[in-house]
């Protein structure tokens, strides 16, 4: 099963529409302190320009025109604004020209001038005042107000780089952290697939909404548990009881086959049932954990060849190819009878449902057991229920079988710790078991 990763998360989902919304309130709330700073700065120019311009005004007024122009070459001088008139005697002030594109105060105009020593514009806020001696231009420099203002929007295009920075990468590290907890749910899910119904989600008290999922998983799962414990339980014990009556009664039936041989065909079916008994019962020992394992090495290839020296004839009879590939090696650790009797379940599982003239491949090693065939296969939806007990799909019922085969194998390798996994093998049917190196149950 294929586990999230935090970029295609829910929750990164949630991160990123977080980020753009932060980075959307924060872009607006620069750009109204743009708008504050800047225009409180305008305004402050604009007073201070009107101011000089009011005086200006009243001078003229007071004035002739000579003293006038001696004022405003005073004012010239002192004034922190710039200030440009043509008198009759020529410029005076800080500028040469007076340019057409200034309006009159209390309007003002920005108004770039080149500084020939340093090769640059210069900005100022200009405008003109309206004075009895013609018109008089002030202007305030802004030039650093301009360089305070690019120094607030490169400030802010990095504080809006690392908060949107921060913000992705703390909610990539959240979304991690959530979906570690996620997959916890899904490892139980894939383990109570693969039939370990003692796997639970570890919780804490009072805990978050994942400890209280989890704790609602467990108790699922409990319940989910006993009631099969139940239902396994009534069927073991039915097979426990009758198997004492029907061994009777097969002992009766044998004692008359000498006089009648019809009933060999009864025993033969008696005999089924008592074998289908006593599968249910070892299987249910074996998934209980109540039959002791002997943890032994077992070289692959005795394993292998004991077990296609014993089905031999039985592929031969339907036409079939028993192959050893690739070649056996290693060593597998557990229960020689339980993994005899795997793989042997495995093999004849393959003889009976491949078909005649079927090639079935055997390997082995350290890992595991695998058994593949190239006959008519299963379907996905099927493979999902050939591993429950005594269940037999529609083209096998009428093979010879017990339904209880590669349940049996399942519960061996869950009691060494391993897993059964079906595949298609296009055509035909892969089946793997896999140990884990120590085979530890």
């Amino acid at each position: 099963m294929g586990l999230a990763t935090p970029r295609s998360s829910s929750v990164w989902r949630l991160t990123l529409g977080l980020a753009a919304l932060t980075a959307a309130m924060l872009l607006v709330t620069m750009i109204l302190l743009y708008q504050m700073l800047l225009g409180a700065q305008q305004r402050q120019i604009d007073r201070q320009l009107n101011a000089e311009a009011f005086q200006l005004v009243e001078l003229s007024e007071q004035l002739d025109e000579d003293n006038f122009a001696a004022q405003v070459a005073v004012l010239a001088q002192e004034s922190s604004v710039l200030i440009a008139w043509q008198g009759p005697e020529g410029m005076v002030g800080s500028f040469s020209l007076l340019p057409n594109t200034v309006p009159l105060l209390p309007r003002t105009a920005p108004m770039p001038v080149l500084d020939p020593r340093r090769n640059t514009l210069v900005r100022f806020t200009a405008g003109y005042a309206e004075t009895r001696y013609g018109k008089v231009m002030l202007a305030a420099s802004t030039q650093q107000l301009n360089r305070l203002m690019e120094q607030f929007v490169r400030t802010a295009a990095v504080a809006l780089g690392a908060t949107l920075l921060l913000t992705l990468a703390l909610g990539y590290l959240f979304a991690r952290s959530q979906l570690k907890r996620l997959h916890r749910f899904n490892r139980l899910a894939e383990a109570v697939e693969q039939g370990q119904l003692d796997a639970r989600l570890p919780n804490k008290r009072p805990g978050d909404e994942f400890d209280q999922l989890a704790r609602h998983f467990n108790r699922v799962l409990d319940n989910l548990t006993a009631s099969l414990d139940t239902v396994q339980g009534i069927s073991d014990n039915i097979a426990h009881d009758l198997r004492t009556p029907m061994t009777r009664l097969r002992l009766g039936l044998e004692r008359r086959l000498a006089a009648d041989p019809s009933l060999g065909q009864e025993l033969e079916q008696l005999d089924t049932i008592l074998a289908t008994f006593d599968a249910m019962l070892s299987l249910t020992r074996l998934e209980k954990g109540q039959r002791t394992l002997e943890h032994r090495p077992v070289p692959a290839v005795t394993l292998v060849a004991d077990v296609v020296e014993m089905m031999q004839p039985a592929a031969e009879l339907n036409g079939q190819s028993l192959v050893v590939a690739p070649p056996v090696s290693g060593e597998l650790v557990g229960d020689r009878n339980l993994l005899f009797q795997a793989l042997f379940n495995l093999v004849d599982n393959a003889i009976k449902y491949a078909g005649a003239g079927a090639t079935i491949r055997i390997s082995a090693d350290a890992q595991g057991l695998t058994v593949a065939d190239n006959g008519p296969g299963v379907s996905a939806d099927e493979r999902e229920k050939l591993t429950q007990r005594l269940y037999r799909g529609d083209s096998s019922r009428t093979q010879p079988g017990l339904g209880l085969g590669l349940a049996m194998v399942k519960a061996i390798g869950h009691a060494h710790g391993g897993t059964l996994r079906l595949e298609d093998a296009g055509p035909g049917l892969t089946i793997t078991l896999r140990l884990p190196p120590t085979a530890t149950p």
